[in-house]
C-alpha cells in the first residue's frame, strides 16, 4: 500500500470522479462511494497507487466514480480480475465493489484460494436492488415498499 506524505496529502475530494450517475434517490451506494472516497483519504493514499474494480450493478459501477485507476469487470469475475492486479503489482491497493451477485452468486466459484490483501466492498442489496423487485420511485426502503410475491 502506497501512502501520500505530510506534504502531499489528499483529501476525499481528490478521489471523487464527477461522472453522473443513475443511481436510485436515497440508495445507499451514495454513502458507501462517499465512505470510499473518506477511507482512501483517512488512510493517506496517493490516487495513482489505487485501483478500484468493479463488476455488474449499481455497486459495480463504483470505479466511475473513484478518481483512481479503475476497471469494470464481467459478471462473477471483480475478486480473480482484482487479485490479477495485486499479483502483478503488489504495491498498489485495490478495492473491489461488488454486489451479491457477483460475490455471492456467479463469482462465489471464482474466488481466489491463497488471500492478496484486496480490500472488498459487498452491500447489502435488500433494501434498494432490482433483484428484489423494489420499483425504482421506492428504491429507499420507503414504508409501504412491497417486493415480489407480496
Amino acid at each position: 500500500m502506497t501512502t501520500t506524505t505530510e506534504a502531499t496529502t489528499h483529501k476525499a475530494k481528490d478521489f471523487a470522479q464527477p461522472n453522473p450517475n443513475d443511481w436510485c434517490a436515497g440508495c445507499g451506494d451514495f454513502g458507501i462511494i462517499n465512505a470510499m472516497h473518506q477511507a482512501c483519504a483517512k488512510l493517506g493514499l496517493d490516487p495513482s497507487s489505487v485501483v478500484t474494480v468493479g463488476g455488474i450493478g449499481c455497486s459495480g459501477k463504483a470505479p466511475y466514480y473513484m478518481g483512481t485507476y479503475g476497471v469494470h469487470t464481467l459478471h462473477g469475475r471483480p475478486i480473480p480480475f482484482a487479485t490479477g492486479i495485486k499479483l502483478a503489482n503488489p504495491d498498489l491497493t485495490v478495492l473491489v465493489a461488488s454486489g451479491d451477485g457477483d460475490t455471492l452468486g456467479i463469482g462465489r466459484h471464482r474466488q481466489p484460494l491463497p488471500p492478496v490483501g484486496l480490500i472488498g466492498i459487498l452491500p447489502e442489496a435488500q433494501p434498494w436492488h432490482w433483484e428484489w423487485g423494489i420499483r425504482p420511485e421506492r428504491c429507499n426502503n420507503r414504508p409501504g415498499s412491497r417486493s415480489r410475491g407480496s
